[in-house]
């Protein structure tokens, strides 16, 4: 490989560690979701008035990640600092945004609790083209987010496989297709493809359940709602962020002048000869 080809390669490997400390950046965050939440009913938004430390009674601000968050919501009578967990139960495949501080309930209680909620509510419909929504108390798929986590994982472990040959390449002499360069172009490829897959798992619980409610079933009975109001925030542009990186990777391989080539190189074939001739 030549100095050009290995000053690209080299370069790849800032560029992967980049990418992958974007997804460590993402999942120890917690926002990947910023919401807003108001009161709907007429007679309380007539009488919201701002609080003396600047808030807005009767509204509230939630932001959380894949694991954890905050919340900050004014009852009317100031605002109050709650700790938010995302609670799982992969058994019945539903997850909740789960309140820490109100201790009136088990995390796993008032999981079940939103569960059979929900089928309860589905149950005693009449009216068959009516369907209950997860969101609306405050449920969403335990697959999705599960498969947001595992997807992006991923992404990043191929991202260091591709680090590690990428070293390789450029210190060592790869005799193997797998080990070359069209090692290169396929672990930077799933890297990529595993980083966007799981981007797009996010995507789609936010346009399926987060775009419509964040809230616990008890704040909308009290007529507080997020419906429109709830943005992806920063924690998920930075997979986003990664995941345009490892595609700048396969680009800087491409303009290196890098082939995609199969078979065995001709160091390998300097192998073969040598060890004929001392046959």
């Amino acid at each position: 490989m030549g100095e050009t080809k290995k000053g690209f390669v080299g370069f790849t490997i800032f560029v992967s560690l980049a990418a992958i400390g974007l997804v460590v950046g993402a999942f120890v965050t917690e926002h990947w979701i910023s919401a807003f939440a108001q009161k709907t009913n007429n007679t309380l938004t007539k009488n919201a008035t701002v609080e003396t430390d600047g808030t807005l009674k009767f509204t509230g601000n939630i932001t959380f990640g894949l694991f954890a968050g905050t919340r900050f919501v004014n009852y009317g009578v100031g605002a109050r600092r709650q700790t938010i967990e995302v609670v799982c139960d992969g058994s019945s495949g539903y997850c909740l945004l789960y309140n820490t501080t109100r201790a009136n309930y088990n995390k796993r209680t008032k999981l079940q609790t939103a569960i059979d909620e929900y089928n309860n509510a589905s149950a005693i419909l009449t009216d068959t083209s009516v369907k209950e929504e997860l969101y609306e108390f405050g449920l969403f798929p335990y697959g999705l987010w599960v498969a947001t986590i595992v997807l992006s994982s991923l992404g990043m472990a191929w991202g260091l496989v591709s680090i590690g040959f990428s070293i390789f390449n450029i210190v060592g002499k790869p005799i193997e297709t797998i080990t070359g360069p069209m090692g290169l172009y396929l672990w930077n490829g799933l890297a990529l493809l595993f980083s966007a897959l799981g981007m797009v798992m996010y995507l789609v619980l936010y346009f399926r359940y987060y775009k419509y409610n964040v809230l616990p079933l008890e704040d909308r009975l009290a007529h507080f709602s997020t419906e429109d109001n709830a943005n992806l925030d920063y924690s998920f542009y930075l997979l986003v962020g990664a995941t345009g990186l490892y595609l700048i990777n396969l680009l800087l391989l491409m303009f290196s002048g890098v082939r995609l080539k199969c078979g065995f190189t001709r160091e390998a074939d300097k192998v073969i000869d040598n060890g004929i001739i001392l046959y």
